[in-house]
C-alpha cells in the first residue's frame, strides 16, 4: 500500500506541475500548496488539491474539493494541525463535513493524510 501511494503521489506531482496555483504558509516551515486538477471555466467551480509540506521532507495530499462550493481550512496550534473539510450550504452558512487533528511532528511518516481525515467524502457523491 505504501509503495502505492507513493506512486500516485508521484504519478499526480509529475502531470499537475503546470498546473499549480498558490502556496499559503499555515505555519513557521509548514504550508498548503493548492493545484487545480480540473478546471470547468464558465460553468462552475474548479477542482482543486490540497498538498501539506514543509517543502523539505514531506508531501502529503489532503484532499481535493470544489473550489465552488467546499474548502479545506487549516488551524496549527503547537504541533498539533487540525485539517477542516467543509462545504457551503446556503450564501452566508457552512457546514463542516469532517475534521481531524494531527501531530505536525508525524506528518513525514504519513502515507497520505486524506486516508487520515475520516475517509472524507468524495465531492460528487
Amino acid at each position: 500500500m505504501c509503495s502505492m501511494s507513493v506512486l500516485a503521489l508521484f504519478l499526480f506531482d509529475c502531470s499537475s506541475l503546470n498546473n499549480y496555483k498558490f502556496t499559503t504558509e499555515i505555519s513557521e516551515h509548514l504550508y498548503i500548496e493548492t493545484y487545480n486538477v480540473f478546471g470547468s471555466g464558465a460553468y462552475g467551480g474548479d477542482v482543486n488539491v490540497d498538498v501539506v509540506t514543509d517543502s523539505l521532507t514531506f508531501r502529503i495530499i489532503v484532499g481535493e474539493y470544489d473550489d465552488y462550493d467546499e474548502f479545506y481550512t487549516y488551524k496549527c496550534n503547537g504541533d498539533s494541525l487540525k485539517v477542516i473539510f467543509g462545504r457551503q450550504v446556503g450564501r452566508d452558512s457552512s457546514k463542516i463535513i469532517s475534521s481531524k487533528k494531527k501531530l505536525i511532528s508525524k506528518l513525514s511518516q504519513l502515507d497520505n493524510i486524506s486516508s487520515e481525515i475520516n475517509k472524507l467524502p468524495k465531492i460528487y457523491q
